[in-house]
């Protein structure tokens, strides 16, 4: 697994916002904390999560 940092910029309805984040190859999914969702507008989903099952493993 690598995590590597990079600025990256965000456009959001004719806005820009520039970010500091952090790449992990081994992770399945990307995520962004819940103040930078509030910055650019996003409003929080509330959604549960269900695990499924892969071959005995949590995946």
């Amino acid at each position: 697994m690598v995590k590597v940092e990079k600025k990256i910029r965000v456009h959001r309805e004719g806005r820009v916002f520039e970010v500091l984040a952090l790449f992990d190859t081994g992770s399945r999914s990307s995520y962004f904390s819940k103040d930078f969702a509030e910055k650019i507008g996003y409003e929080p989903i509330k959604e549960q999560r269900d695990s499924v099952s892969c071959e005995g493993r949590i995946c």
